[in-house]
């Protein structure tokens, strides 16, 4: 399972804004569409209404024609009128706002109409008054039927406007919603943003806390490293001395050679050990230069070489031929992979083999060095670094804390990676030099 890093809380509040500021607009967008609609609708039932009120003043005019007919006589002039009325009518029946289901009724009725008009000119005067009394009672249906058309219309558009008062009240509601969501979202942001400043802040100071102590436990332990590897170097030197000429002078048996051959040999590993007490306690900022990690790496193998050979361990490079260019110094760099390269050696039985892989990972220069042995146990994992602790007893517990220190010195790290059964892998990853 990956882990969670402190800017996917922000790319999830982001990611969370993103969203409602697409809610809200896309309510907009629902907003200005139905209200597009409300208007398309609205100007239909307008041109209805209209429709209605000029078919209400034609059908008032229809009577016109046929009272002056009744009072002057004049039927043609009555009859010209009349088919001026009815082509009006004609007129309003072809609009689409005048169609539909409820319409039917109404023209029928108007059909009707007219032609009642017609019977009344074809009438005799004598008959033409009781005629026109019919003609009226007809009239007065026919507008009561385009008034209550009307008032449909009227609440068809009140129920339409009504219908977007709530969905408008309904989505302002949402979008109010939204926006205290979102409000609450940059309220949460700014206050993670401070919690992070103030970790920060923290952190900041516990780590220069930390590496004030560091520095001044180092710098005790240098000082009793240095009095220590001091009071031990001049007597080592007599004794060291002191052998060699008994080696070289004294006449003695193979055996008692071989007993002096061993104070030799000790005094020299004892050397050694004093020499790196004394490096560890000395370590400054050394100038440094641009150097490649694979020459380095395979200067370190050769000076070890004779060692290998006779514990019967093997080294096996990978990758090391490629350009792995870092800034260092070069007694450090190769210090690094001669404490890495001894432990494992020490640590894998004959007949098995050392393995150094190098690669380059984008800005990074990584070194594994694998080792054969039996793994570190669990309980050790977390101590392997510290300064003189060691789980063997010819052990000094110097060479991995210098290397850790010259791997951050130089910017990098060093990690221990081991399932705690098969073999033990230590990585370096040291920044690639510009």
């Amino acid at each position: 399972m990956s882990r969670i890093r402190w800017y996917h809380y922000f790319v999830v509040l982001a990611g969370f804004n993103v969203a409602i500021i697409a809610a809200v607009l896309w309510l907009h967008h629902q907003t200005l569409s139905q209200f597009r609609s409300l208007l398309r609708q609205v100007a239909i039932l307008d041109a209805r209404q209209r429709d209605l009120t000029s078919l209400a003043r034609s059908v008032r005019e229809l009577a016109g024609p046929l009272v002056r007919a009744l009072e002057a006589g004049a039927v043609a002039e009555s009859r010209r009128a009349l088919d001026r009325a009815r082509a009006d009518l004609a007129a309003l029946k072809d609009r689409r706002a005048m169609r539909g289901d409820d319409a039917v009724t109404l023209w029928s009725e108007l059909a009707q109409l007219t032609a009642e008009a017609d019977d009344v000119l074809s009438q005799p005067p004598a008959e033409r008054a009781a005629r026109l009394i019919s003609f009226d009672q007809r009239q007065q249906r026919a507008l009561r039927l385009i008034a209550d058309m009307q008032e449909d219309v009227l609440a068809e558009e009140a129920d339409l406007l009504q219908s977007y008062d709530d969905m408008l009240a309904r989505q302002t509601r949402g979008e109010t919603v939204l926006v205290a969501a979102l409000l609450a979202a940059l309220i949460g942001m700014l206050w993670y943003t401070r919690q992070l400043q103030r970790t920060d802040q923290t952190l900041r100071k516990e780590r220069q806390r930390a590496a004030q102590e560091r520095r001044e436990r180092l710098a005790a332990i240098g000082e009793l490293c240095t009095g220590v590897a001091h009071g031990i170097r001049n007597p080592l030197a007599s004794i060291h001395s002191s052998a060699e000429l008994i080696v070289d002078l004294g006449r003695m048996d193979d055996d008692s050679r071989r007993r002096a051959q061993d104070i030799l040999s000790e005094c020299r590993r004892l050397s050694s050990r004093v020499t790196r007490l004394l490096n560890f306690a000395r370590a400054s900022e050394r100038p440094r230069m641009r150097l490649d990690v694979g020459p380095v790496i395979r200067t370190a193998i050769a000076e070890l070489q004779s060692e290998f050979d006779r514990r019967g361990v093997g080294v096996a490079v990978e990758g090391c031929d490629g350009a792995l260019p870092v800034c260092a110094d070069t007694d450090e760099m190769a210090t690094l992979w001669i404490e890495l390269l001894s432990n494992a050696m020490e640590h894998s039985p004959s007949g098995a083999a050392v393995c150094v892989v190098a690669r380059r990972e984008a800005e990074r220069i990584v070194v594994d060095v694998h080792d054969a042995g039996p793994g570190i146990p669990p309980e050790h994992v977390g101590r392997i670094f510290e300064l003189f602790y060691t789980t063997r007893p010819e052990g000094t517990g110097i060479g991995l804390a210098w290397a850790r220190r010259v791997a951050e010195s130089l910017g990098g790290r060093i990690e221990l990676v081991t399932d705690g059964l098969t073999g033990t892998t230590f990585r370096v990853t040291l920044p690639v030099a510009t």
